[in-house]
């Protein structure tokens, strides 16, 4: 009997010995490294400045807790960015380590019994040369047999500059707009027209930040872009202006405080709401079917094309305008032509931030904040392809600039 008794503790010790084995080794094998952020999302953004640089919060978690510390090694993984880059459809550009403070070989522990670590990680100042850049980090396991998730291993951190900014302050007095885009279109003895943009768009989007010190004024317009058919007004002139002959009162016996598109046959008018000496965003959307209005990120008018599935062909883009003069001042700043439609969460996500010049569908972009000090009448078109502003100085009463500032205030 005593020998039985031997013989089963023996074998239940053997069997709990397997078991915890087992146990030990599923542990090790159904389990997973990840990065917290991963789980809902493929990127985030971090905001980026000159005093402060940047900092990325990296929070990195087990599936579940084991029995010893876990090793995990940190490190930036630019081909991550290059498929991120393929699938989203973007130009980012990879931080160097150099610009981090990441050691070439980083490593990090999750201490025994626990799920999880956290890394600062700072991203030093640098000049962004007008391109967006990204910090793509990578974490793997260095303890036993424990892997890093296929999906949620890496991680695109955004670093966006948020804009701080001079921008003009212009007061229109008459003649030619107070700005014309190269190339510009020129109208020869007999009437030809010769030069200009000759850009073929089947979609399209122009965005700007605007501020007006009064709206007293009619048919101040901030664009006066000229299309297709020079016959044909409909198919030809693109206005987007503050006040209309048409509608409200003339000056000054009451406000213009509204806007005004007038594009390809159709016409977009908004509400007497707008205050004065406040910024708005405003994008304009041809998207093959439809144009729409968006103001601060959000939908404001939209209408069906008069010409849809249409090309519009830019020639000629001029800035700041009216039929006579006005003593209002305007101020204008990161205007952006795209070769697309861009969605309601791109304008919303960047309208604060600098555009990435280097994008393949960015036509034209002026930040328009050259001056005071390097200002030489042309406002540079950060693309590079050629689109420089000219700016008039006789065509108004009064320029200058203001002070940096934010536009997210």
């Amino acid at each position: 009997m005593k020998k039985k008794y031997i013989l089963f503790s023996m074998i239940v010790m053997v069997f709990g010995l397997c078991t915890r084995c087992n146990n030990a080794e599923y542990e090790t094998k159904d389990n997973s490294i990840y990065i917290l952020e991963a789980v809902a999302a493929k990127s985030a953004r971090v905001s980026f400045d000159e005093t402060n640089g940047a900092d990325v919060n990296l929070v990195i978690r087990l599936a579940k807790p084991v029995q010893e510390d876990v090793e995990i090694r940190i490190s930036i993984d630019p081909y991550a960015l290059a498929r991120y880059n393929e699938t989203y459809n973007t130009t980012l550009a990879p931080v160097s380590i150099e610009n981090t403070d990441l050691e070439a070989d980083e490593r990090i522990t999750i201490k025994a019994g626990e799920v999880l670590a956290s890394k600062k990680i700072h991203i030093n100042y640098f000049e962004s040369q007008g391109k967006r850049y990204a910090l793509p980090v990578a974490v793997e396991g260095l303890t036993g047999n424990i892997t890093a998730s296929v999906s949620q291993s890496k991680f695109i951190y955004i670093v966006a500059k948020k804009l701080f900014v001079r921008t003009p302050i212009l007061r229109y007095k008459s003649g030619p707009s107070a700005i014309a885009a190269k190339p510009i279109l020129e109208t020869g003895a007999d009437g030809a027209k010769t030069g200009g943009w000759n850009l073929y768009l089947q979609a399209y989007t122009i965005e700007f930040w605007a501020r007006l010190d009064m709206y007293n004024t009619q048919n101040y317009s901030i664009l006066a872009i000229y299309g297709n058919d020079f016959e044909d007004s409909d198919n030809y002139n693109c206005y987007f202006r503050f006040g209309d002959a048409n509608t409200g009162p003339s000056q000054p016996n009451g406000n213009r405080n509204y806007i005004n598109w007038k594009v390809w046959g159709a016409q977009l008018t908004g509400p007497f709401e707008l205050v004065a000496n406040q910024w708005n965003h405003w994008a304009l959307i041809y998207d093959g079917t439809n144009l729409t209005i968006y103001r601060n990120g959000e939908e404001y008018l939209k209408t069906a094309a008069k010409y849809p599935g249409g090309t519009w062909v830019m020639h000629d883009v001029q800035l700041i305008g009216s039929h006579k003069a006005v003593n209002n001042n305007m101020n204008l700043s990161q205007v952006r032509i795209w070769k697309k439609a861009l969605t309601p969460a791109q304008i919303k996500d960047n309208m604060y931030y600098e555009a990435d010049a280097s994008d393949p569908d960015l036509e034209a972009y002026w930040k328009m904040d050259e001056g005071p000090y390097n200002f030489n009448n042309i406002f540079i078109d950060a693309t590079g392809h050629g689109h420089d502003a000219i700016f008039r100085p006789n065509s108004v009463t009064g320029f200058g600039w203001t002070e940096p500032q934010k536009f997210d205030k």
